[in-house]
């Protein structure tokens, strides 16, 4: 690589990271890269059968989930759910009034902003099908357990109680 072209990269990348918007994209990046993480994970330990512990996901990961949708459809110029809501500059307005020209460069970026939104859309919907398997499988494996007479640890006692909980506000 030339040392002109290496120029123009770290110019690029300098305007790039003077925006808020950049940096809220790469926030949302790993928000959603964790969150799959914890997907992957709780594919795995249903595939094994490996039903007790606590709760896969917890309240902050379903909400940073939706932080990060939030903010991608922002980013994006969508309004999201708030429909009154005037949406901030967009990725695209903010990387030009950093003075990138280049339009490959600022599609690239809006093209990452759509990826991840359309991931973590997918992601929210997988989670919530494993949660409730999980919930159905763990709560029979546990009853099972109860009918024939053995006593639940402590550690099963407690998530079975958080999954009596969960059943009884969606009933």
């Amino acid at each position: 690589m030339d040392e002109e072209q290496r120029k123009a990269e770290t110019d690029l990348w300098m305007k790039k990271i003077s925006t808020m918007e950049y940096h809220a994209l790469n926030t949302c990046e790993q928000v959603v890269g964790s969150y799959r993480n914890r997907v992957d994970a709780l594919e795995v330990r249903l595939s094994a059968w490996a039903l007790y512990g606590p709760s896969p996901f917890c309240t902050a990961d379903v909400k940073g989930l939706h932080s990060a949708i939030i903010t991608l459809q922002y980013l994006l110029g969508q309004s999201g759910r708030m429909r009154s809501f005037v949406p901030p500059r967009t990725l695209e307005t903010a990387l030009r009034n950093a003075g990138i020209e280049d339009q490959a460069a600022i599609d690239q970026e809006v093209g990452r902003a759509e990826e991840y939104l359309q991931t973590a859309e997918s992601l929210t919907q997988k989670a919530d099908a494993l949660h409730g398997q999980w919930l159905d499988l763990t709560y029979g494996a546990l009853t099972m357990k109860m009918r024939q007479g053995e006593v639940l640890t402590a550690s099963e006692r407690e998530t079975y109680d958080h999954i009596l909980d969960i059943k009884s506000v969606d009933h």
